[in-house]
């Protein structure tokens, strides 16, 4: 009985001890969440500046000017005016509109989807588990690609592509019928090119990501049969 008795009397005494001990102030815990919030977007500042600057306001500057008749050249550089949704109303009368819009779906997918992200990620697949002086080399062509002037890059592929270019002679050497591609297909050749300019970012985010997977968590995937395809549902 004693003991009980003490057990009780212990239990009461730490009960009374956590009821004295006072609850945070909702005041204080907004406070606290503030500061690691703070905390956390102050390193990545100068980065968020620098994203207004370039992508933000451009795209606020776009639309400011949709609603207005600014042109390069002519009157309407010099003297701005305001005609709300003429613009938007002119264009829809268009008859290339709706084309404009499918050839830009199709650039999109062609080249974003299925050439930049599937190309950079077979990239990145290739590259991984690969030798130092392997992805080494590797990874200096493909990136040579994306860091080289967009004028540069430009000459390059009307070289290559045009009547008589750099395909043409291959073409011509091994005895098949050459043509003038950027004429001929240059949807085609748009979306190849930048395919070719922009793989080299898609390839350094994807093994970025997959370098940043734990080994144990592969070896246990490989441990519980886990295919390849395992982590799209397949």
């Amino acid at each position: 009985m004693q003991g009980s008795s003490a057990a009780t009397d212990s239990s009461v005494v730490g009960d009374r001890a956590r009821t004295s001990v006072p609850a945070p102030s909702l005041g204080a815990a907004r406070g606290h969440r503030l500061r690691g919030t703070l905390r956390w977007l102050l390193p990545m500042a100068p980065a968020l500046g620098l994203m207004l600057l370039f992508f933000v306001g451009p795209i606020i500057w776009t639309f400011y000017i949709a609603f207005t008749n600014m042109v390069l050249t002519g009157p309407g550089a010099r003297s701005v005016t305001f005609v709300g949704v003429a613009n938007f109303q002119s264009m829809l009368r268009d008859p290339t509109f709706l084309q404009s819009v499918l050839l830009t779906i199709i650039f999109a997918v062609g080249s974003a989807i299925i050439g930049q992200a599937g190309l950079g990620m077979l990239l990145a697949l290739l590259m991984r588990g690969r030798n130092g002086i392997f992805r080494g080399v590797f990874g200096a062509i493909v990136v040579a690609a994306w860091v080289v002037p967009e004028i540069v890059a430009a000459f390059i592929w009307f070289a290559f592509l045009s009547k008589d270019g750099t395909l043409d002679s291959i073409l011509k050497t091994v005895g098949l019928p050459t043509n003038n591609w950027l004429f001929v297909a240059p949807m085609l050749s748009i979306i190849v090119a930048n395919i070719w300019r922009g793989t080299a970012f898609s390839m350094l985010v994807f093994s970025a990501a997959i370098g940043s997977v734990p080994p144990d968590v592969l070896e246990a995937a490989r441990t519980d049969g886990a295919s390849p395809f395992s982590a799209c549902g397949m």
